[in-house]
């Protein structure tokens, strides 16, 4: 078995966005994937095309302060302080988990716990957010995994912790952490967790997580 990450050394602590001027349908990108299913599409873009791709360019980028291993997820017109804004998700794996506007502003900012383990496939053995988070506009959360075993669920204006969470899914983060992506299906937050640098004797796992109880 090879380590999470293989070979590669991962450096880069910004959120880098490249956009295009033209026009598209605004929507959600709200889980890795977009959608329970991981297909990357989204069937109402209108503006990258095979012909234009090329095209792209680096629009702005942000340093976060930490290592970046999750992809952002996206809401549109989300309240903040009054005005509707487009924001990004994203964490690092130092424990932060930011909300940043789709033209490069903190909006803010809240930590969710970390952990140093005797793996190295992250600067200072240090895990925090692995996986990417996801955006519910049904319950108007953010469901975000930290990095000391626990899901949380956030206010996406504001990153106040809604009422009864986090829940705690890991007993021994150390040893057993939650790496992959979110993922929201019929009432239930889904999570997976897998031993540090496939270390045994810790093993896999499924967790599902009834947002609503």
């Amino acid at each position: 078995m090879t380590h999470r990450f293989g070979p590669r050394v991962r450096t880069l602590i910004a959120v880098v966005i490249a956009t295009m001027a033209m026009a598209s349908c605004r929507t959600d990108w709200s889980t890795w994937g977009n959608g329970v299913a991981r297909t990357g599409n989204n069937p109402l873009n209108q503006g990258i095309t095979p012909a234009n791709a090329g095209t792209l360019r680096h629009q702005w980028s942000v340093d976060l302060g930490g290592f970046i291993n999750d992809a952002p997820v996206l809401g549109v017109d989300i309240p903040i302080n009054g005005t509707k804004r487009d924001v990004l998700y994203v964490g690092t794996e130092l424990g932060d988990f930011y909300a940043v506007s789709t033209t490069g502003q903190v909006l803010w900012h809240r930590n969710l716990g970390s952990h140093v383990t005797n793996c190295p496939d992250t600067p200072g053995n240090t895990f925090g957010v692995q996986g990417s988070a996801t955006f519910d506009r049904a319950t108007n959360r953010v469901y975000a995994l930290g990095g000391a075993g626990k899901i949380y669920a956030l206010n996406p204006s504001t990153g106040a912790i809604a009422s009864g969470w986090p829940v705690t899914v890991i007993d021994d983060p150390v040893h057993n952490s939650t790496y992959g992506a979110t993922n929201l299906f019929n009432g239930g937050l889904y999570a997976v967790t897998a031993s540090h640098c496939d270390l045994g004797p810790y093993h896999g796992s499924v967790i599902r997580v009834d947002i609503t109880t």
